[in-house]
């Protein structure tokens, strides 16, 4: 009834088996396992080399777990000295290196990269890559699996897309010489507060508001650049046509007597 944790083997399969355990520098287990076959066996030494565990003892009976290409696969009799590696799949993390902000406007991107050296990798997108580029809000994360078949989780990276403001300059218009118009409309979507930015400024009374007033000398096409408070941006434009008005003439004044009549 010796307790186990993350275990090969969960039970005792004969009489006595050896028994590994790991345990952490605060006392607590991190994995705890039976190793053995169906007869006596003990475990004597432990050696450490790297990430894997090197056992040795003996066993008694021909049931002990051997694995392919072992020096020596069947039983020799009366007890056979044993050595077993196995290898410490701890719990590890691997960090995810974003190639720039994961905050940005809609249609960027970001690419979100994994430590070299693995053997494979899996992403929460199902992507089997070491690095993915990202265009949508959403929780990234992924496994990576080493040369000795241990895997590790990454951390998570949220990666949040803006969406983009609307600009709206209006229909396009035709003024007569030295009329004018009010253009633009308030800005939509995004975040707001907006900024306006109109070019060209020649012929408007702001060129930092919604809606000017556009009183241009001649034909103009105003583009107006909207900011949000994300600092997403959008455009559109104006063409103000600009009209010559007709020259009125009623000719020179003229004299008639009474009951006279001129063109």
């Amino acid at each position: 009834n010796f307790p186990t944790l993350n275990y090969i083997q969960s039970s005792n399969a004969g009489s006595m088996d050896a028994v590994f355990a790991k345990i952490n520098q605060s006392g607590a287990p991190q994995w705890c396992t039976y190793y053995g076959g169906g007869q006596d066996e003990f475990g004597y030494a432990v050696a450490k080399r790297g990430i894997k565990a090197v056992y040795a003892g003996h066993t008694g009976g021909g049931t002990f777990p051997v694995t392919t290409g072992s020096f020596q696969t069947g039983y020799g009799g009366l007890g056979d000295v044993y050595i077993t590696s196995l290898t410490d799949c701890n719990d590890y993390r691997v960090t995810i290196t974003p190639s720039g902000a994961t905050s940005f406007c809609n249609g960027g991107s970001v690419t979100l990269t994994l430590p070299s050296g693995y053997s494979s990798y899996t992403w929460s997108t199902n992507a089997t890559t070491q690095n993915i580029s990202v265009s949508q809000s959403g929780s990234y994360y992924a496994t990576v699996t080493d040369a000795n078949g241990c895997t590790g989780r990454s951390d998570t990276v949220i990666v949040t897309i803006y969406q983009l403001p609307t600009a709206n300059a209006g229909s396009d218009i035709e003024i007569c010489t030295a009329d004018s118009s009010q253009i633009g409309n308030v800005a939509t979507g995004g975040l707001s507060p907006y900024t306006y930015a109109w070019t060209p400024a020649t012929g408007l009374n702001d060129a930092s508001i919604a809606q000017p007033t556009a009183s241009p000398a001649g034909t103009t096409t105003y583009t107006v650049t909207v900011t949000d408070a994300n600092g997403c941006t959008d455009t559109d434009d104006i063409t103000v046509t600009v009209r010559q008005a007709p020259a009125a003439d009623a000719g020179t004044d003229v004299s008639i007597c009474p009951g006279g009549s001129s063109q």
